[in-house]
């Protein structure tokens, strides 16, 4: 000990001392730290790390030891594996028609590829937001006017190359069963979630842009002064984009209007 401080070979020395007098009690065990005072394990794990790897050290071989460290071993392995093979198989770039398969086999009866470029954007659809006929017009981060401005909304979709549009449709002869509709929204933004994550697991880091507000939180926290609970996974809607969705359906094949009681609704995936 050098000006009252532990040394390497001091705490090695309070180890194997310790453990010889466990063997001279008869006792059938090792070191633990329970056996040391409170600074002379700071010290050994200082200088050692994990208590496996002091006892290691002194020449003091714990076989519980040993398998707690082959077991991590083989989970750091597996963990390693498993993110090698996530890379691989999330290197390989999907062409748009099997990351339009997946859409489908996700759920949504529509699903199409369009370059970024060609959608339209038109701020003329901002005043209806402003209208607030939802409610949620500054009382959503989501929603205008906290999401951004019409310019800032269209920045980010262009900072994608492609967008991948989905639809899903729904029977509903009464526009204004407003329960019914909500709970439409939410399925198929639920739906929304479920290609992202699907989609994640194969390397895609993309951005929603759901069929409404975000509602992950009931109420939002902004009307509270409180900070967005999910600010990674919160979307906006295409209206608070500004982006012209019939002619975007309409660019993909799909139907955009109601028709024969079947309502469709709308979400992108920006990638």
């Amino acid at each position: 000990m050098t000006n009252g401080k532990y040394e390497k070979e001091d705490c090695l020395r309070l180890l194997t001392e310790k453990y010889k007098e466990l063997l001279a009690k008869e006792e059938n065990r090792y070191p633990k730290r329970s056996d040391f005072s409170d600074r002379e394990v700071v010290a050994i794990k200082a200088f050692f790390g994990p208590w496996p790897r002091a006892l290691e050290a002194a020449g003091i071989k714990s076989p519980r030891a040993d398998d707690r460290l082959e077991k991590n071993r083989e989970k750091r392995a597996r963990a390693k594996r498993a993110r090698n093979a996530a890379k691989r198989e999330g290197a390989r770039k999907l062409s748009d028609e099997e990351i339009i398969g997946i859409a489908l086999d996700t759920g949504f009866s529509g699903a199409g590829v369009i370059g970024t470029e060609h959608i339209v954007f038109d701020a003329a659809f901002r005043p209806y937001c402003e209208e607030n006929l939802c409610g949620q017009y500054g009382a959503n981060y989501s929603c205008p006017p906290d999401c951004g401005t019409p310019e800032e909304m269209k920045a980010r979709v262009l900072a994608y190359k492609k967008a991948l549009v989905l639809s899903t449709s729904w029977e509903i002869s009464d526009f204004s069963d407003s329960e019914k509709i909500r709970g439409i929204r939410a399925s198929h933004n639920a739906a929304m979630f479920r290609l992202i994550d699907r989609l994640g697991a194969l390397g895609y880091r993309g951005l929603m842009i759901g069929a409404s507000g975000c509602m992950l939180c009931h109420p939002c926290k902004l009307p509270a002064g409180e900070p967005c609970a999910f600010p990674d996974r919160r979307y906006s809607c295409l209206s608070a984009y500004c982006i012209y969705v019939k002619k975007l359906a309409e660019d993909c094949g799909m139907t955009y209007d109601y028709r024969d009681g079947i309502l469709p609704f709308f979400g992108v995936y920006l990638f």
